[in-house]
């Protein structure tokens, strides 16, 4: 038995949140939707996210939503691109209202240089650690530890294959 709320659950569930409602991959409510909800905060009041877990469950969720919700309620859907060949999200809005983001996972937008570069200029103001000068050198960092993952990607693409 799944933890994630399904059928009358989910919809008692959106008819208590706010604004439109985003159903995303993840675990628990600590995952996916945790990130959303803090990356949007400042529309707390206007995005309610909600998990399922899986892509597919997404998309079932949000064809469930649109058919049983008043048409007062906006429901949307994103899904990581996991094992997708097409690499193109496209400018508009699906017309099932499921996106796919650019990166592949929503935790590769953590891996951008350029963000964890305004951090750590926050973090230490003066003086920054050495190897933590530059977005170069904050993109070597991030490299190497992919390169250290390389061997459980393959291991997950063999499993899902």
């Amino acid at each position: 038995m799944s933890g994630y709320p399904k059928d009358e659950i989910l919809l008692a569930t959106c008819r208590a949140g706010l604004g439109k409602i985003v159903i995303v991959e993840g675990e628990s409510i600590d995952q996916d939707p945790y990130y959303y909800g803090r990356w949007f905060g400042d529309l707390a009041r206007e995005l309610t996210f909600l998990p399922q877990n899986g892509c597919d469950q997404v998309v079932k969720a949000v064809a469930y939503l649109r058919e049983h919700l008043p048409h007062a309620r906006t429901v949307y859907g994103i899904r990581d691109r996991d094992f997708q060949t097409h690499t193109d999200p496209g400018d508009s809005m699906p017309a099932d209202g499921v996106l796919w983001p650019a990166r592949f996972t929503m935790e590769n937008y953590l891996l951008e240089p350029e963000g964890w570069f305004e951090v750590i200029k926050l973090v230490h103001r003066s003086a920054r650690p050495p190897g933590w000068d530059s977005v170069d050198d904050l993109r070597e960092r991030i490299l190497d530890a992919y390169r250290k993952c390389l061997t459980v990607s393959a291991f997950n693409l063999t499993v899902k294959q």
